[in-house]
């Protein structure tokens, strides 16, 4: 869980970095489809819909953005990584809080 968080913010923190050394020309554009695909990457783990295609699907689609929109397109697919690290650890926290106290205390000495 805490690698995830870190995978997260160092990725999230490397998309901004790449966007405020670029070109200053299309930053809001840039910011936009940053946010947007942190939003995406973190519902579609967090709050994973039913079809289990769609990540796959998301992915495609985020690598063809990527692509087609150039610096923006960076911006999505950083945002959308980044965000599916998030999601990802948000998950695992939200399974390991319904857990009761003494399960959770034998799982922190095993991961020690």
């Amino acid at each position: 869980m805490r690698n995830a968080l870190i995978i997260s913010g160092v990725l999230l923190s490397a998309t901004v970095a790449v966007i405020l050394a670029g070109p200053q020309d299309h930053v809001s554009q840039e910011v936009v489809a940053l946010l947007a695909g942190l939003a995406v990457g973190v519902w579609l783990l967090r709050f994973s819909p039913p079809w289990r295609w769609l990540a796959m699907l998301v992915l495609v689609l985020s690598l063809v953005l990527c692509l087609v929109l150039g610096p923006a397109g960076i911006a999505w697919f950083g945002g959308f990584v980044s965000g599916t690290q998030a999601g990802l650890a948000w998950q695992h926290a939200s399974k390991r809080s319904r857990k009761p106290a003494k399960q959770t205390r034998e799982i922190a000495k095993t991961e020690r």
